[in-house]
């Protein structure tokens, strides 16, 4: 009878959950994780929201400084708007130095660092209508060619200069550029005709930044209480974040 009751025992003893215990449990682990996951969940995401705006930030500070450095190197007075202000374009400066007059005609200068044949140079350019060539009005042109050195620093330019530097000051061309907006893109274009017609926002430019939802170049010439200055407003866009990035560069326009 001891035994009996003894063996009784032992078998509630090793007897385990019951199914109901068990369905009890995993609802309650099911609730616990479920509060740590929508804890957790903000956290996470509000980590990778900050990722992107840092990435979208970087990505536009970064194009933004480049077009900063190279547009205050533009040649005075060739910075006009694309159609639409979709982007902005220019003559990139190469070398910039004085130049007296030659000895025989107004279509020699005399300069002190040397340059080459075929470079070109910009003198007194007041407008940018004397900088892209207009086939329909050549005699505008302030764009200068050298054809031949001669002695003593002596250069044989293409044409008599049209009008003299105030402070002989030449700008020898490096290249147009222009930066647009296309495709979600910002590009850079370079190495195209100077031309009146041509914006260079044609073919394949080098993308400085991705992820562009729009681009606006606002263009405001020179006053005589300040310098012309460019505004740019870029709105970066991944997913659906976006960030604004707003920056003013100034424009010295003395020839």
């Amino acid at each position: 009878m001891i035994r009996s009751k003894f063996r009784q025992k032992s078998r509630k003893a090793q007897s385990g959950f019951t199914l109901i215990e068990l369905v009890v449990t995993i609802t309650l682990l099911g609730v616990v994780g479920m509060m740590g996951v929508q804890s957790i969940l903000p956290i996470v995401r509000g980590y990778v929201d900050a990722r992107i705006v840092d990435r979208l930030y970087n990505e536009a500070k970064f194009s933004v400084e480049r077009m900063d450095r190279e547009l205050r190197m533009a040649i005075p007075n060739t910075v006009r708007p694309v159609t639409d202000n979709t982007g902005i374009q220019f003559g990139k400066l190469k070398k910039a130095g004085y130049y007296s007059t030659g000895p025989a005609d107004r279509s020699q200068i005399e300069i002190l660092e040397p340059l080459t044949i075929n470079d070109q140079l910009s003198i007194y350019n007041t407008n940018p209508n004397f900088f892209y060539f207009d086939s329909t009005k050549p005699t505008e042109s302030r764009i200068y060619t050298i054809d031949s050195l001669l002695g003593g620093n002596i250069l044989q330019l293409n044409n008599k200069l049209k009008k003299d530097s105030p402070n002989r000051r030449y700008y020898q061309i490096d290249t147009p550029v222009t930066f647009y907006y296309s495709d979600n893109k910002l590009l850079r274009n370079f190495n195209y005709s100077i031309d009146i017609n041509e914006y260079g926002t044609g073919g394949d430019g080098n993308a400085l930044a991705t992820k562009v939802y729009s681009a606006t170049f606002t263009y405001s010439p020179e006053t005589m209480h300040r310098n012309a200055y460019i505004d740019i407003r870029l709105i970066m866009e991944e997913g659906d974040i976006t960030l604004e990035y707003n920056h003013r560069i100034h424009v010295r326009n003395t020839p």
